[in-house]
């Protein structure tokens, strides 16, 4: 009922539950209300303030979330670990208000840490994660989880398999689906064979990690469950786009087994093993919701963290840190780490990249890399063919015979000056509007003659031009 309720209500009714819960708990009316950045969730988190006071009220959805964030959350204040002081609930359980810690995550300090600063605070999250995993169970009753079974082999095959329909698909690898699924199984099974009895946060990255106090502060923990220890500590040092350097990844693993061993007896190689193989299931989960958000949705966020994500991969694979080590399995992953069609999707310092492709309109439509589902589509079909004639049936638009051959054709320039001059011109406005991306597609039937050469000749003039990046992919030639 109450779900169904939030559907449609109105941001005054919003407004006014939350100012309710402030009243509760400073005495008086807030003066002002600002809705904060969304994230991938149904939550919505306001600022409000009043009288050099300020709190976060939070509007969810889902009930069973909320009483599970409510619930960890006293369980962490019972071991005095810095998550956000929860205020008030109200009685439907859809609205709570909490303290306000800024708006620093660890995320948007890493860039800027010098090395002594890096390793210190990282050794400080570090600190309370252990405590977090090892000293909270006893205070939590995992009836509240929303997933009360934990981080079991279903989970795992769950990740696994995310992986392979939203990202392996859509980008077009091949592989023998039977093989892949024998190769997942044997993974989930290995893995279910860690002890499975600490707190999992599942999604402990530098995002959810703010910086309040010069001191870290845990946030995001909803989704917790009881799990093994290895998966949270792979998720903040595999985190595709916050880069932690590879030597302070092994620097901070030892930090954390020595300190564990304080509290547990483990057997540090064992352990470590575990470790990378649970990064590469974290990783491949990862890449699995960039595929979803990026390739599927075309959300250009999500496509530019996949480069980061290759490149972690790669190390892991290269760093010979897998328990398989030569399989179908890993050379399939080693494919993955290798390619380059997502190369031209990382960020470009906020210029205006013009991403020229060449495609078949009977096989393949260009991805949106720049995410916002704008840009031309130029058909090529109807200018003479060089396909048609044996000798350049093995060629494509960038060897020089066919090249030649399109030169000599009495319709191709004119119909390039064309395109370019409507290109041009949105190139010219998108600069002056500070737009970040503008995609120019060249079709035709194969792919591979006209749409090539189009393409070229297209990124040859924009290149000229000194205020933009210019990225060719050419999708049949890959």
């Amino acid at each position: 009922m109450y779900i169904e309720k939030l559907t449609t209500m109105k941001i005054s009714e919003i407004k006014e539950s939350l100012y309710r819960l402030f009243k509760k708990h400073y005495n008086f009316l807030p003066t002002d209300f600002t809705q904060l950045a969304q994230s991938g969730s149904d939550r919505k988190y306001y600022r409000i303030t009043g009288n050099n006071k300020t709190a976060i009220g939070v509007y969810n959805p889902n009930i069973d979330e909320n009483k599970a964030f409510f619930a960890y959350t006293k369980a962490f204040e019972k071991e005095k670990i810095n998550v956000p002081e929860l205020y008030y609930i109200d009685e439907s359980n859809l609205f709570y208000l909490i303290q306000d810690l800024g708006d620093t995550t660890l995320f948007d300090l890493l860039p800027n840490f010098n090395t002594t600063d890096y390793v210190a605070n990282l050794k400080l999250v570090v600190d309370g994660l252990i405590k977090i995993q090892v000293d909270t169970p006893k205070h939590i009753d995992y009836n509240v989880s929303l997933n009360q079974k934990g981080f079991n082999r279903d989970l795992i095959i769950r990740d696994l398999n995310y992986f392979k329909y939203y990202f392996l698909k859509p980008s077009g690898f091949i592989f023998n689906e039977d093989n892949l699924d024998e190769s997942f199984n044997e993974l989930a099974n290995s893995l279910t064979k860690n002890e499975n009895k600490y707190f999992m946060f599942r999604d402990f990255q530098s995002r959810n990690i703010m910086w309040h106090n010069n001191e870290p502060w845990f946030i995001d923990y909803q989704g917790g469950m009881q799990g093994p220890l290895q998966y949270d500590l792979a998720s903040l040092l595999f985190q595709a786009k916050a880069q932690i350097p590879y030597i302070i990844r092994r620097e901070i693993l030892d930090y954390y087994t020595k300190q564990l061993s304080t509290k547990i007896n483990i057997d540090i190689d064992d352990f470590n093993q575990y470790f990378y193989d649970f990064a590469l299931v974290r990783l491949l989960q990862t890449l699995g919701a960039y595929g979803y958000r990026g390739v599927i949705e075309r959300k250009g966020h999500f496509l530019q963290s996949i480069p980061y994500a290759l490149k972690n991969l790669k190390w892991l694979l290269e760093g010979d840190k897998l328990s398989r080590k030569e399989s179908a399995f890993t050379k399939l992953l080693h494919e993955v780490a290798d390619t380059k069609q997502y190369n031209h999707t990382a960020p470009t310092d906020g210029k205006l990249t013009v991403y020229v492709n060449s495609f078949s309109y009977k096989k393949k439509f260009p991805h949106d890399w720049g995410g916002n589902g704008g840009g031309f589509f130029f058909d090529c079909r109807a200018l003479t063919n060089p396909g048609r004639y044996i000798e350049y049936k093995h060629l494509n638009g960038m060897d020089e015979p066919v090249q030649t051959f399109l030169k000599q054709s009495a319709d191709i320039q004119p119909f390039i000056d064309k395109t370019m001059s409507i290109v041009n011109g949105s190139v010219k406005r998108y600069l002056e509007r500070g737009f970040t991306s503008l995609q120019v597609n060249f079709g035709c039937t194969g792919g591979q003659h006209r749409s090539v050469y189009c393409a070229e000749q297209a990124a040859k003039e924009l290149k000229q031009n000194p205020n933009i990046i210019v990225v060719v992919n050419h999708i049949e030639q890959q």
